[in-house]
């Protein structure tokens, strides 16, 4: 039996310490390419679904609005500023109310929808919304503002500062009296 002898022979072939160092590197910046761009499409996407439940909360202010408008829960001539809509079910009879929210226009999760007063049973969320209204008694016309936030701050930009890139979606509509 014949022993092979440690010296490699110059025809066989093998890969380099620097050959095998190079790819190494190659193949690290191509796994650390793929995982940067992974979880930046999940940040994209974590923003995206956030923006949707802002313009789906932007519009259910509105239509909360509406509905004490087409009610008349909402006086002639009265500006409705700084507000929030609180519904809560009271003996099985669901309460709308309009209140002045002062500074808190946080929304919780309660029983799986959001509201603005969740207290000691609802999850806090990084929502906020602020509903005003405004009247226009020459036109007999309410113009309904509603704003929501995603910021987790609890605080909503004034209207000129609401957009996207401040984490805030805003909508305005005119009704009659």
């Amino acid at each position: 039996m014949r022993f092979m002898s440690k010296k490699m022979k110059k025809n066989e072939k093998g890969f380099s310490l620097v050959e095998v160092l190079f790819a190494l590197l190659v193949l690290t910046v191509g796994i650390t390419s793929v995982l940067f761009i992974m979880v930046r499409n999940i940040r994209n996407s974590i923003e995206a679904k956030d923006q949707i439940i802002a313009a789906e909360l932007v519009q259910e202010g509105m239509e909360l609005v509406r509905n004490l408008n087409d009610n008349k829960f909402l006086t002639n001539g009265t500006a409705y500023l700084n507000m929030r809509v609180d519904a809560t079910v009271s003996g099985g009879i669901s309460v709308i109310n309009f209140v002045d929210a002062g500074t808190d226009w946080r929304l919780f999760i309660v029983s799986g929808a959001y509201a603005h007063s969740g207290g000691s049973v609802g999850t806090e969320t990084k929502f906020s919304r602020r509903i005003d209204v405004f009247d226009n008694s020459v036109t007999s016309q309410r113009t309904i503002r509603s704003r929501v936030s995603w910021n987790g701050l609890g605080t909503i930009p004034s209207s000129v500062n609401c957009n996207i890139a401040n984490q805030c979606a805003s909508a305005d509509s005119i009704i009659p009296y």
